[in-house]
């Protein structure tokens, strides 16, 4: 019997807040943030391309960002990558439909050091299924979750693309 999928989360989560605070906060409060209604897109966004930067709490800059945006095939696609002085990269995509209301369909998040996978977790908002690859643990999960898809994530995607 595989291990439900949050007892590999809580690593994940521990981790994520130590490098990333800010921008794991930002993102938590998007998951859990109660919706009643979709968010109605009233100027789609479109293609930018920025550099910034992580900080930590104190303001020191801990990482390179690159931020790209571009529409594809009707969808908004969203990466952003940091790297750090020790060789780690952190790489999210997200993809999102804008109209008739913004709601995002998938969703990734890739760690590697020196070109070396770590872990990976995706989830498919519109097939239902989330996965995750933790190298060090030799661990692969794949499960099928209950999402509604239109209300994912709303704060944390008000934030990143607006």
């Amino acid at each position: 019997m595989r291990p439900p999928v949050s007892h590999l989360a809580m690593p994940v989560v521990r981790m994520l807040m130590k490098k990333c605070a800010g921008f794991f906060a930002i993102f938590s409060a998007g998951l859990l943030a109660p919706s009643i209604f979709a968010l109605e897109v009233t100027e789609p966004a479109g293609a930018a391309h920025g550099y910034p930067g992580l900080c930590s709490i104190d303001g020191k800059k801990i990482a390179d960002g690159e931020f790209r945006r571009r529409i594809e095939n009707k969808r908004l696609h969203v990466i952003i990558t940091y790297r750090f002085p020790d060789g780690e990269l952190y790489e999210e995509q997200t993809q999102f439909r804008q109209q008739p209301e913004l709601m995002q369909e998938k969703w990734s998040w890739k760690e590697s050091k020196n070109g070396k996978s770590q872990r990976e977790f995706a989830a498919d908002f519109l097939s239902g299924i989330a996965s995750a690859h933790v190298r060090e643990e030799h661990k692969d999960v794949s499960e099928k979750i209950n999402v509604e898809p239109s209300y994912v994530c709303r704060i944390w995607i008000c934030h990143r693309i607006e």
